[in-house]
């Protein structure tokens, strides 16, 4: 018999894996995946997502509407750090664009990312 629950809290699905309660689940954050791991009764498949966090800069309205002013947002922004420290390795970036390279239409190959500089943010 297959049984379907929904366990809105990711963590509620972690524990019930490590217990043995249920046998599949998804949608668990970066520590949480990291922490399931390490069982002996999970083997963690990962793939490619079609989830897509950005940020969105108005650029009709001061100070945004200003070319140098988005730009030193973008080197003002360490991408690498918040991947690492923040959504660990589960995430990928996107390069420039709000299209992540495995998706179709996704410029990322034309594209280099900012790289973090806050020297040249402050000029």
């Amino acid at each position: 018999m297959i049984v379907y629950a929904i366990v809105p809290d990711a963590t509620a699905r972690a524990i019930s894996l490590r217990t043995g309660d249920i046998d599949i689940t998804t949608g668990l954050s970066a520590d949480l995946i990291e922490s399931v791991r390490t069982l002996s009764n999970v083997t963690v498949h990962e793939t490619d997502s079609f989830s897509i966090t950005y940020i969105t800069l108005r650029m009709d309205q001061p100070p945004f509407d200003d070319l140098n002013v988005r730009m030193a947002v973008n080197y003002a922004i360490d991408m690498e750090s918040i991947i690492t420290n923040i959504v660990s390795s589960t995430r990928k970036r996107a390069r420039n664009t709000t299209i992540p390279p495995h998706m179709f239409g996704s410029a990322a190959s034309e594209l280099n990312p900012i790289a973090f500089d806050l020297t040249k943010a402050k000029q």
